[in-house]
């Protein structure tokens, strides 16, 4: 198996993990848009609880406010054209949320061709105004906004510990289930790098992060790399999320921040 397939399989239940220790306090998955909000949960940094005022942590900590999931769309390069030397692929067909949400993006370099799995939606609308609007003003951000993105880096912080969490749960079924002596370390991960949710200088009206986890399956190691986008553009709020082999982190980075504005198209459809 090649390494972007790799990158692939391991990434999707990162993100899935991810999704329980940065939105717990969503609303449990289920069928439908609510489903599919709360799968795609870590793409989104206004989603979360707010943390708010001077008080101990555990008493300023708020419940999150309801997602606008009846206003979110497709993943919006869906819908725009495509630089010469970047290429988008959904990873599923028709109408399905995979179509919709997740596909395979490839950027072609001088040497090499770099490809991410992206992963992502855009919102529309007068609740998404209210929602995430206030990330985006002129002069910064709302209160309630900051609260957000904190509670968001916060998260961030702590996703290395909460991931082995997980991965020692599972190893620990696995034992029990089979029988088969597996090693508790049989899954790890370390968090070599995280990089926190700020606002990119010369683009006021977009936000970025990203985390360098590197996977130990078996004494096998995949060292990833994964970036986030959030942005404004017109009246509607993007999300992108690309996770990547960590050596094409540079090629991937770039060609995620140039799509970010990129005009939607109407007679484009993947």
């Amino acid at each position: 198996m090649n390494i972007k397939k790799t990158a692939a399989l391991l990434a999707l239940p990162f993100m899935m993990a991810a999704g329980s220790v940065m939105a717990a306090d969503l609303p449990a998955a289920g069928s439908g848009a609510m489903g599919e909000m709360n799968a795609l949960a870590p793409v989104f940094p206004g989603v979360g609880p707010v943390i708010e005022g001077t008080a101990p942590l555990a008493d300023s900590v708020k419940a999150a406010a309801p997602v606008p999931v009846s206003e979110m769309g497709d993943l919006f390069l869906n819908h725009v054209s495509m630089p010469k030397d970047v290429h988008y692929e959904p990873l599923g067909r028709g109408d399905s949320a995979i179509a919709r949400h997740l596909g395979m993006m490839t950027v072609k370099g001088k040497t090499y061709t770099a490809g991410a799995v992206a992963l992502g939606a855009t919102f529309k609308g007068k609740e998404s105004d209210e929602f995430f609007g206030g990330m985006f003003l002129p002069r910064g951000h709302t209160r309630e906004a900051g609260g957000r993105m904190l509670a968001f880096n916060m998260g961030l912080l702590k996703l290395e510990s909460a991931m082995n969490e997980v991965f020692l749960q599972a190893v620990d079924e696995a034992r029990r289930e089979t029988g088969e002596k597996l090693p508790y370390n049989f899954l790890t991960v370390d968090m070599v790098h995280v990089e926190q949710l700020h606002s990119l200088k010369g683009s006021p009206k977009t936000y970025s992060f990203s985390i360098r986890p590197a996977f130990s399956a078996d004494g096998f190691l995949l060292p990833l790399f994964m970036r986030g986008f959030a942005s404004k553009v017109g009246d509607s709020y993007r999300f992108l999320f690309l996770a990547a082999p960590d050596s094409q982190k540079d090629m991937v980075s770039e060609a995620g921040l140039s799509l970010m504005k990129r005009r939607e198209e109407k007679n484009i459809q993947k």
